[in-house]
């Protein structure tokens, strides 16, 4: 949990992990004026001609509705 502070220009945070929960933390962390690097192991599956046990098809629920609502992004 990131605790606030009064000067965010100067805050940098890095989130491990691009999936649903850390691409939605860093768009929180930007859209609060603080710095995001983000660092995903695997490499874009939209760019590989062969991908096994991955899916980019998902569908999204309300509670992931109103979490992109928190943030702005609906």
């Amino acid at each position: 949990m990131a605790r606030r502070v009064e000067n965010n220009s100067t805050q940098t945070v890095a989130i491990v992990g691009g999936g649903l929960g850390g691409t939605l933390c860093a768009l929180f962390f930007a859209k609060h004026g603080i710095k995001v690097h983000l660092f995903e192991l695997r490499s874009d599956i939209r760019t590989q001609k062969v991908v096994k046990g991955r899916s980019i098809n998902m569908a999204l629920s309300r509670r992931g509705r109103d979490a992109l609502a928190y943030v702005n992004c609906e």
